[in-house]
């Protein structure tokens, strides 16, 4: 526990003080986590580009992290779609490409909740590395069987 705590003060007001400071930075590091998540989205699909000009051969996918438990502030829904599936639904439905704020926008309007300092960008770091999903342009977003029908 943190030394903000004195004898006198209690076991249970020292470790409500804690539990809130832990909770704390750990909302801070997933908005990092989501951060980061996006802005290596913009750049992977740059980089596999340019790769494949060069001729090399494409970047080893990294290890996924390990999994966060869901904090108790983003349910999960009970009919256990995620928020892909949400994408992937909302594509097949328009038929074409979006841009990922179109899809917040649209799935905001169908419920989803989403919080963050950019919640389009959080809800983007839920879904960007679906493998159903392609970005045919800079924050658009596509079905992959598109891409490869175009071939």
């Amino acid at each position: 526990m943190s030394n903000d705590c004195k004898l006198s003060d209690g076991f249970q007001s020292c470790a409500t003080k804690e539990l809130d400071r832990l909770e704390a930075a750990l909302q801070a590091l997933d908005t990092r986590l989501t951060e980061i998540s996006a802005e290596r989205a913009q750049l992977a699909p740059q980089i596999e580009h340019l790769r494949a000009l060069l001729g090399k051969a494409p970047l080893q996918t990294p290890a996924r992290p390990i999994a966060r438990t869901p904090r108790a502030r983003s349910p999960r829904p009970v009919d256990g779609t995620t928020d892909a599936d949400r994408v992937v639904a909302l594509l097949r439905d328009r038929g074409q490409p979006i841009h990922y704020r179109d899809i917040y926008d649209r799935l905001v309007q169908d419920g989803v909740q989403v919080g963050g300092k950019d919640p389009a960008g959080t809800l983007l770091a839920r879904y960007f590395d679906d493998p159903r999903l392609y970005r045919p342009a800079r924050g658009t977003y596509g079905l992959a069987e598109w891409r490869d029908n175009a071939s």
